[in-house]
């Protein structure tokens, strides 16, 4: 199991928090699982945007065991911790992406959930209104996730990037590094956000 400009980073990195208050998570057994991280983050309600509420709707549809449309797709790895939502809008030929997974901290307690909002149109990455990458840290003694600034859990040298048209993130399903394609001086590059069992470290390749 997987064990930027300041202002530039809180309106597109952050852009997708949904509160900063605790979540609760609900789970049976001897510890939570994927979905049931998908279940505390689609709990708020109107505190959500509305690329998260439109993965709420299907994602209720797909629990009651109902068929999906053609245009939705839902991946749910539990042994890798991973699900992503896809959904696929034939008018224009864009594509709203919802990428979420977790890593178990190396301190037994705690868990660190990611979640990657991205889209695009005819195949090429775009920035839309609630894109960007969120970070959420749950509590095994509390029970309790809650929303944690990106400046706490990756290094100083990514904060110095923002996200533009172009730029992709994509979450681990297997592994446990964040890939990121990242526009710079030379043009797009690619870079990992790498685990180190508590935070991330800024790689280039």
């Amino acid at each position: 199991m997987k064990s930027v400009f300041v202002s530039f980073l809180l309106s597109l990195f952050a852009v997708n928090t949904i509160a900063q208050e605790s979540m609760r998570v609900h789970y049976s057994g001897k510890s939570p699982d994927i979905t049931n991280f998908i279940d505390a983050l689609l709990s708020n309600g109107e505190e959500m945007g509305e690329a998260q509420s439109l993965f709420k709707s299907y994602w209720t549809i797909y629990k009651k065991k109902q068929e999906l449309p053609p245009a939705v797709k839902i991946k749910i790895d539990k042994p890798n911790g991973y699900v992503s939502f896809n959904h696929y809008y034939a008018e224009d030929r864009s594509n709203l992406f919802i990428e979420t997974c977790y890593w178990n901290c190396a301190d037994g307690r705690h868990k660190v959930i990611a979640q990657v909002i991205a889209s695009s149109r005819d195949g090429r990455p775009l920035m839309g209104q609630y894109d960007g990458l969120t970070f959420y840290s749950y509590d095994s003694k509390t029970r309790q996730m809650k929303w944690t600034p990106t400046p706490d859990l990756c290094s100083e040298e990514f904060m110095e990037y923002g996200l533009t048209d172009g730029s992709v993130i994509r979450l681990p399903q297997v592994g446990k590094d964040i890939t990121l394609k990242l526009k710079t001086a030379k043009g797009m590059r690619n870079f990992k956000l790498k685990w180190t069992g508590s935070r991330f470290l800024f790689v280039k390749n």
